[in-house]
C-alpha cells in the first residue's frame, strides 16, 4: 500500500514509518489505516527518504608523527579554502612516501612539501601552463591548491594551433593569461607566483649564464619575472 500524496519517485515518510498505532490519516487522504501520524505536513508534501553522494576527496596533507611509521592523514572534499577544517581526520601506519605513490595511482598530484609533509591534490584545474619545449608545445594543468612546489596533475602534447585556441579559451573565461617568446600561463582566480625564492634565483642564474656564453636567449628573456613566467 503507498500513500497518494506522494509522487511515483518518492516514498511518503508517513507511509515509510508504519507502526502498530491504528489511528487513520484522517486529514490526508490515501493514507492506508495504520499509518504512524508521524507529520502530516511531511505527508502532504510528499516527502522522501533521500540519500546523497558526498563530495569526491580532492586535497589530502600528510604529516610524520615522530620518528616512527605512523602518519597524520587529513583530506578535504571538493570545494575546500584554505583555513577548512579536515572532513576527514585519522592516523594511520604506513611510509609516507608509498601512501603518495598510492594517491599518484589514483589520479592526485603529488609532491613532498618538506622533509615531514607530504601533499596530494587532484579536482578542478586553477592553473594552466602552455610551454614550448624540446619535442613540441605542453600543456600542463594544476589543480586548485597547487603550490610553487606541486608538479602538473597532466601533461600532454599539443599543436601550436591548439595550444592558441586554449590560451583564447582562458582569455574569453575571464582567466589571467600572462605570455612570452615561447610560452604562456594562464591562472583563474589569484594570480599566485609559481616558483618560489630558490627558483626565481635559479632561472635567473640560467638566463644570466647563457647571455655570458652568447646563446640566443632572447632580448627580453632577462627581464622576464621569474615568479611568474617561463
Amino acid at each position: 500500500m503507498s500513500c497518494s500524496t506522494a509522487s511515483p519517485m518518492t516514498h511518503c515518510l508517513v507511509c515509510t514509518i508504519a507502526t502498530s498505532n491504528k489511528s487513520d490519516h484522517p486529514k490526508a487522504p490515501g493514507h492506508p489505516p495504520g499509518a504512524f501520524s508521524f507529520s502530516l505536513e511531511l505527508c502532504l508534501l510528499g516527502m522522501s527518504e533521500k540519500t546523497t553522494t558526498p563530495k569526491p576527496i580532492t586535497r589530502i596533507d600528510l604529516e610524520m608523527v615522530g620518528a616512527g611509521n605512523l602518519l597524520t592523514v587529513r583530506q578535504w572534499r571538493e570545494g575546500w579554502r584554505e583555513g577548512d577544517a579536515p572532513d576527514i581526520d585519522e592516523m594511520v601506519e604506513g611510509s609516507i612516501m608509498y601512501k603518495l605513490m598510492e594517491y599518484e595511482k589514483q589520479g592526485f598530484a603529488v609532491w613532498m612539501a618538506d622533509s615531514s609533509h607530504g601533499r596530494a591534490l587532484r579536482g578542478k584545474v586553477a592553473r594552466v601552463d602552455f610551454l614550448k619545449l624540446d619535442d613540441g608545445w605542453h600543456l600542463q594543468k594544476f589543480p586548485h591548491g597547487w603550490t610553487a612546489k606541486t608538479p602538473a596533475i597532466s601533461d600532454v602534447l599539443k599543436t601550436e594551433a591548439e595550444i592558441e585556441a586554449a590560451i583564447q579559451w582562458c582569455q574569453e573565461q575571464g582567466w589571467t593569461v600572462r605570455r612570452w617568446n615561447s610560452g604562456a600561463r594562464a591562472w583563474k582566480g589569484e594570480v599566485k607566483p609559481v616558483r618560489d625564492r630558490a627558483g626565481i634565483l635559479a632561472m635567473r642564474r640560467r638566463v644570466e649564464a647563457q647571455f655570458t656564453r652568447g646563446e640566443n636567449v632572447g632580448t627580453n628573456q632577462i627581464f622576464y619575472d621569474f615568479a611568474f613566467d617561463y
